[in-house]
């Protein structure tokens, strides 16, 4: 017979579904398993399956007696079948099942009734007691019954052998079935922004969920489950979703728990493959970290994965090995909306498919990632809204898209500081870190860990008891004195979050964590600093390099009392030592840990037979021997035994000069123009036009009709196409993406230093051919590299002159570079004025970073060229009025994201600095004043040099005529941020501080921003000539309100 599934639309409900199976399907395997000693399979169909979950319908609501609609908790250590039954006979019954995991927190609980086993998590329940007997005062009393959950014997009276003439009496049944919007469970999140909270799932959702690709894509396998823990979303989609609503069957661990003192098979990496073997399993659920330890791929059609990163080696060996490996993506809040099929493609296992459809909405973040917003719809619906414009969820997860292949995303992170290791826990920094800082031992403290299976702690040693990190000793000793305060963390976060002392990383006194004017760690920022220091004591860690303190004698009494005290460590229980480990909240991570101290006591014990033993230590080690004394005695046996088993100065002025005189060579040579006839026609060459302000610029061209082709070259990028970053960019800067489908826009990928660009011969001839205007606006910024590293840029500006004095029009052709205000870099305004619109020849004043002076050297350059050309001096450019978009990751964003959480604005009132100031303002002014120009003024600007019939200035400063001080842009913040960020009216106080070094520092530091940046503290520049040429400068508004709300607006869609 085959199996009929159920139509979603028809039987929407659980109590429906399983009524269906009941009826057209009583004798189709639901459930299988292999036990120990026993031939063949024992299998559960769904008769039996369904028959049980009335039994526990009845045992728990006796004739659907009391409330309708009731939670009722299940905190249990029981066997897949059983936990199922109950969950499923609990909504046949009319109540509301909360499965909830053992290693929550007492106060994560939350329902008035709880189903458990009393005697396997005594322990616990005790726990929960306890904290509800304390009253604390203004709470109301919680009212809390616990009750034994229904048995095995009483669900399964002839397990794998009922048939329908065996005894049975149908629940009796509710008047209706439950509605759409109706709750069917309460499933805990992963914890994503905090502790795990209760999420509500109705029967919308279900809907989804059950008609969802990825619940269909196993087609008839069995699915393996035996590593998935019931409580989770992951189980109670696997092990009651695809059975019920796709007809799968489902392989578990066998029933064992017959006797409330028993506990179920605790998975491990050996016996999750051992059954799924056994059970004839051609499909698997499992977390990476699982996977991760097999060391070869099993024979499985397919193998699901998820809840956090896979290592790309392996799920490429999975591949090689022809495992149809898959990596679903999903959340309890908004279920699964990925798609799964990748078959033409497995390659890309690791990337996720999402379809068109109105219900996904991507959120680009400025720098090249995207944040995932699902919407609800009539065919789509989430659980828990938190978007502000619409109804849907923001999963604050980040994605980037395929580079080649539209419809693949990537996931590369979080938007918030949570930590996700590679078990797809996801440790929250807050709780812990607020309470070892308050030791006085340490002024810093900074967790890490995110894709790594166990997180670490960098410590900052208070003055006075800083340590040297090179000496062991001194290391081991400071970690002794800390611990204490970091026990009291650990007991405050899950059992995945707690920090090892083997994971306690300590700063060096000579490399302080970076922090804000606040003194405030600047979390990203130090794991920059320390990223080869974290490295590091995770290899050591992993390579068992740090040797552990072991027992005093390597007898088995010594070492029963070592792995007791090594047990209690990690777990913070006393453990007898005949009782399996695995039942007093000893997980995976803890089994890991136990082993590598367990290798390190044996290599650091200079026992060369010792060190032998360590050899024999495997990942399986403390699984195959769960107890004290079975792991001692293993121990003793392989000890016994082991063979069983840059400076600034005068250097810079003539390295500067040296290579102006290297680029320079030929240009003495006269230009003679091969055209007999002036063009006719505007060609344009754009580079960098994926930048900001090269996208404003090329958006301009394409909608001149005076401009007859477009072509921008770009370096190729190996994440997306050239079409793609367009496309990202345009969508960024609300452009208008139709422009790039224009006839006359051609994209050309290449590298301006390589001969002829990197382009094809009849490429680079048709340029010469026809250009009439170059616009040179590619660079790379980054404020700490020196000269050397910007020789390419160099470089590639000569080619680029080459070409244009090799081309047709070369007499008539525009050169337009767009260069910075960094080329004047120490240039003293104070002594000397305002920098002039001229090119400066003395280079001591272009001397500082290898940014500045490589445009200060470009434009001398370009002044020999003999070409008609403009050389602009850019200062700090900002979002504009119609596209107000400031990347997020830009100085000025990160200052304010910053002043939000100290709750202050800075302001540099009575600061002497020097500022980019118009002749006309006051001398002695005692504010900071800032000449921030809008992205579209300066590239209309830029332009109108490009099209002016007359010959412009070489040297053109562009920056703000009409500067505003730093107090008027910051009182203009203040009212912004008060607004979208619903604030009190006397939020964020502006206090007079000297926040100046701190900002330069910043603009030095950011590496992710505009084409062109001018920190505070720049210099003075005349601005005469580009008033004479652009009428939108000359008529351009003072920054004042209307922008800073427009800017604001902007960061905060963007998550400030």
């Amino acid at each position: 017979m085959t199996l009929l599934k159920p139509s979603v639309d028809e039987h929407t409900t659980i109590p429906q579904v399983i009524k269906f199976h009941y009826e057209h399907n009583p004798n189709e395997l639901v459930y299988v398993y292999a036990s120990d000693g026993k031939d063949g399979l024992t299998e559960i169909k769904y008769l039996e399956f369904i028959r049980a979950c009335h039994r526990a319908a009845h045992l728990v609501r006796p004739c659907r007696s009391g409330p309708d609609r009731e939670v009722v908790g299940i905190i249990a250590l029981v066997d897949t079948i059983v936990y199922a039954s109950v969950t499923v006979g609990l909504m046949e019954a009319g109540l509301i099942p909360f499965p909830i995991s053992p290693r929550n927190t007492p106060a994560a609980t939350g329902a008035h009734r709880i189903l458990g086993t009393q005697s396997t998590l005594q322990e616990l329940f005790q726990n929960i007691k306890s904290e509800l007997a304390t009253e604390t005062p203004g709470e109301p009393s919680y009212d809390l019954t616990f009750e034994e959950i229904p048995g095995l014997n009483e669900l399964f009276p002839k397990l794998g052998a009922e048939i329908e003439n065996d005894s049975f009496e149908m629940y009796p049944p509710a008047s209706s079935y439950p509605a759409l919007d109706a709750i069917v469970g309460i499933l805990h999140s992963s914890g994503s922004t905090g502790l795990p909270k209760p999420i509500s799932l109705n029967y919308h959702f279900i809907k989804n969920w059950a008609s969802s690709a990825i619940t269909h894509q196993f087609g008839d396998c069995r699915i393996a489950s035996m590593s998935v823990p019931s409580f989770h979303a992951m189980g109670f989609w696997i092990q009651i979703i695809a059975p019920l609503y796709a007809g799968n069957t489902i392989a578990t661990y066998p029933a064992v728990v017959n006797k409330p003192h028993m506990s179920p098979v605790q998975a491990t990496p050996d016996n999750v493959i051992e059954h799924l073997r056994r059970t004839r399993s051609s499909a698997c659920l499992a977390i990476p970290a699982m996977i991760q330890i097999w060391a070869h791929s099993p024979s499985l059609r397919l193998l699901i994965t998820g809840g956090g990163p896979l290592a790309p080696a392996t799920g490429d060996f999975l591949i090689a090995n022809s495992v149809n490996l898959r990596v679903g993506y999903g959340g309890t809040e908004f279920g699964c909306p990925a798609l799964s099929n990748l078959e033409n493609s497995p390659e890309d296992w690791a990337w996720h498919r999402f379809s068109d459809s109105p219900h996904i909405r991507w959120n680009p973040q400025g720098d090249g990632t995207f944040e995932l917003q699902l919407l609800n719809t009539d065919s789509y619906c989430v659980v828990v809204e938190n978007l502000p414009d619409v109804s849907g969820y923001a999963t604050s997860d980040l994605f980037k898209p395929h580079p080649t292949k539209p419809g693949l995303w990537f996931i590369i992170g979080r938007m918030d500081d949570v930590i996700i290791h590679s078990s797809g826990e996801k440790t929250v920094p807050q709780p812990f870190e607020e309470c070892v800082i308050k030791s006085p031992l340490i002024t810093g403290v900074v967790m890490f860990g995110r894709q790594r299976d166990q997180p670490g702690v960098l410590l900052e040693p208070s003055s006075g008891n800083e340590v040297d990190i090179n000496d062991q000793a001194q290391v081991s000793g400071f970690r002794n004195k800390i611990w204490p305060i970091i026990e009291e963390a650990n007991r405050l976060v899950p059992a995945f979050s707690r920090i090892y002392k083997e994971m306690i990383l300590i700063a060096s006194s000579t490399k302080p964590l970076p922090r804000t004017p606040k003194g405030t760690v600047m979390r990203k920022a130090a794991y920059k600093e320390y990223e080869k220091e974290i490295d590091q004591i995770y290899e050591a860690v992993e390579s068992n390099a740090s040797a552990s303190s072991g027992p005093l004698t390597w007898d088995l009494s010594a070492v029963q009392q070592w792995l007791t005290a090594e047990v209690k460590d990690l777990c913070y229980n006393s453990v007898d030592l005949s009782d399996d480990i695995f039942d007093h909240g000893f997980d995976s991570l803890c089994a890991t840990v136990l082993r590598l101290r367990m290798i390190g006591a044996l290599r650091g014990s200079g026992n060369p037979s010792l060190q032998a033993a360590s050899r024999l230590i495997t990942q399986n080690t403390v699984y195959n021997y769960p107890t004290i004394e079975r792991l001692s005695e293993f121990i003793v046996g392989l000890v016994q035994n082991p063979n069983n088993q840059n400076g600034v100065g005068n250097g810079h002025e003539a390295a500067i000069e040296n290579m102006i005189s290297s680029y320079s060579s030929g240009l003495d040579v006269p230009i003679t123009s091969k055209a007999d006839t002036p063009a006719t026609e505007t060609v344009a060459l754009l580079t960098g036009s994926t930048g900001n302000l090269g996208a404003q610029m090329l958006a301009s061209l394409l909608s001149n009709e005076s401009v007859a082709l477009v072509y921008t070259l770009n370096r190729p990028s190996s994440q997306m196409s050239i079409m793609q970053r367009h496309q990202e960019r345009f969508k960024d800067k609300e452009l208008d993406v139709t422009l790039l489908s224009s006839d006359k826009l051609v994209l050309l990928e290449g590298d301006s230093w390589e001969p002829q660009l990197g382009l094809m011969d009849d490429v680079y001839n048709r340029l010469q051919d026809s250009l009439t205007l170059i616009v040179h606006n590619a660079w790379r910024l980054d404020f700490n590299l020196s000269l050397s590293s910007f020789e390419p840029h160099v470089h590639g500006t000569r080619n680029l002159i080459d070409l244009a004095r090799s081309s047709r029009y070369a007499s008539s052709l525009r050169f337009l570079f767009t260069s910075s205000i960094g080329s004047a870099q120490s240039w003293n305004s104070k002594s000397l004025g305002p920098y002039p619109e001229e090119v400066v020849s003395d280079p001591q004043y272009a001397v500082g970073s290898g940014y500045g002076e490589s445009k200060y050297i470009s434009e001398r350059i370009l002044a020999k060229s003999g070409l008609n050309s403009s050389s602009f001096r850019i200062g700090q450019i900002t979002g504009g009025r119609l596209n107000p978009a400031w990347a997020m990751s830009d100085w000025l964003p990160m200052i304010i994201k910053s002043s939000l959480t100290l709750g202050m604005l800075p302001d540099a009132s009575g600061v002497s600095v020097n500022s980019t100031i118009e002749r006309n303002m006051l001398a002695n002014s005692t504010s900071e004043v800032v000449s921030w120009a809008p992205i579209d003024a300066l590239a209309e600007a830029i332009l109108d040099v490009g099209f002016v019939k007359e010959k412009p200035s070489f040297a053109i400063n562009l920056v703000h005529p009409r500067p505003v001080s730093w107090s008027s842009v910051m009182g203009a913040m203040q009212k912004s941020l008060i607004s979208a960020k619903h604030l009190s009216t006397d939020a964020l106080p502006m206090p007079a501080a000297k926040i100046i070094e701190f900002v330069r520092a910043m603009a030095r530091a950011s590496d992710e921003t505009v084409e062109d940046s001018e920190a505070l503290g720049g210099t003075v520049l005349k601005i005469v000539n580009i008033q004479r040429i652009s009428r939108r400068m000359q008529e351009l508004d003072p920054i004042g309100h209307c922008e800073a709300k427009l800017w604001v607006d902007y960061w905060v869609r963007h998550g400030l």
